[in-house]
C-alpha cells in the first residue's frame, strides 16, 4: 500500500482537527435560515397591524353604501392573510344589483373591491304607495327594485297582458323581454328622433310603442327580434309617419292604421 504523500496527510489532519465552535456555528446558521421564513409567516397572519380596518368600492349607481356596508362588515378586524377574497365576492354578488365582484388585498389593512352592476333594461312597474322604489327588468333576465325616492332610469315600460303583475312574469316571457331590450341596443333603434317608451305584451307576440308624432307601433312576434328590427331599419325612412309596422312575417313589412287611444286593438 502506498503511503499518503506528506501535503495529503497534513490537509487531512487539518480536516480532522476543525474546531467544535464552527461545526455549531454552521448548524446555528441553518436552522435560523429554516426558522425564518415560519417566523415571518407567524407575524403577517397574527400581527394587529393587518387587521382589516376598511372595506373600499367602486362607486355604484343602484347598489347603496349601506347595504355594502352591511355585507362586509364580518370581514373587519379579521387577518388581512387570512381573509378568502373569494368568500366576500360571492356574498357581494348575491345582491341582486350586483352581476360582478372582484376584491384584492391591499396591505397593510384593507380589502378593496371593484363592483359591476346589472344594467337595467325595462321598468316593470310604477313605484308602491309605501315609497317602495319599482321593479326593472335586469340584463340577465332578473328583476330588481330601485332605491326608494330615486329617479327611475329613462327606460320604457312594460305594459304586460290583462294587468297581471309584471314583476311575477315567468322566466321564459323575461328571458324574451331581456332578449328584446338587447337587440334594441344592439341595432340602434333609439336615437334622437325614435325612442321606445312601452313594450307590451299581446296575444300574439311583443309590440314596441315609439314615442313622438306621430305614433307608431312595431309587431315583432315571438323571437329573432334582431332581424326584424333590421328589417324595420332598412325601410323606416319610406314608411309614412305613424301606424303600425308589422314585422311578424319573415321577410315581409307590412302597414296598417293604429287604432285610436282607447280604441280596440287590431289583432290579425
Amino acid at each position: 500500500m502506498t503511503p499518503p504523500r506528506r501535503g495529503e496527510a497534513g490537509l487531512a489532519r487539518r480536516r480532522r482537527r476543525e474546531p467544535a465552535w464552527r461545526r455549531w456555528r454552521r448548524w446555528l446558521v441553518r436552522l435560523l435560515a429554516g426558522l425564518l421564513p415560519l417566523a415571518a409567516g407567524w407575524w403577517l397572519l397574527t400581527a394587529p397591524v393587518f387587521a382589516v380596518r376598511r372595506v373600499t368600492t367602486t362607486p355604484c349607481r343602484y347598489v347603496s353604501r349601506d347595504t355594502l356596508a352591511a355585507r362586509a362588515r364580518p370581514w373587519l378586524g379579521r387577518n388581512l392573510w387570512r381573509c378568502r377574497p373569494g368568500d366576500l365576492a360571492r356574498r357581494l354578488e348575491a345582491l341582486p344589483w350586483v352581476a360582478r365582484a372582484t376584491v384584492h388585498r391591499r396591505p397593510p389593512a384593507t380589502l378593496a373591491v371593484r363592483i359591476r352592476e346589472h344594467r337595467p333594461l325595462l321598468l316593470l312597474g310604477e313605484e308602491e304607495s309605501d315609497g317602495t322604489g319599482p321593479p326593472v327588468l335586469l340584463e340577465d333576465g332578473g328583476v330588481a327594485r330601485l332605491a326608494g325616492g330615486r329617479p327611475p332610469p329613462d327606460l320604457p315600460l312594460l305594459i304586460p297582458p290583462g294587468g297581471a303583475p309584471a314583476a311575477g312574469l315567468p322566466d321564459s316571457v323575461r328571458g324574451d323581454l331581456a332578449a328584446l331590450c338587447r337587440a334594441v341596443a344592439a341595432v340602434g333603434l333609439e336615437n334622437d328622433t325614435s325612442r321606445v317608451d312601452f313594450v307590451r305584451i299581446a296575444p300574439e307576440g311583443y309590440r314596441l310603442l315609439l314615442g313622438g308624432a306621430p305614433r307608431r307601433e312595431l309587431w315583432l312576434g315571438r323571437g329573432d327580434f334582431t332581424a326584424r328590427l333590421q328589417r324595420y331599419l332598412a325601410v323606416r325612412g319610406r314608411l309614412d309617419p305613424g301606424g303600425v309596422v308589422d314585422l311578424r312575417f319573415r321577410n315581409q313589412v307590412a302597414r296598417r292604421p293604429l287604432a285610436p287611444r282607447g280604441g280596440k286593438e287590431q289583432t290579425p
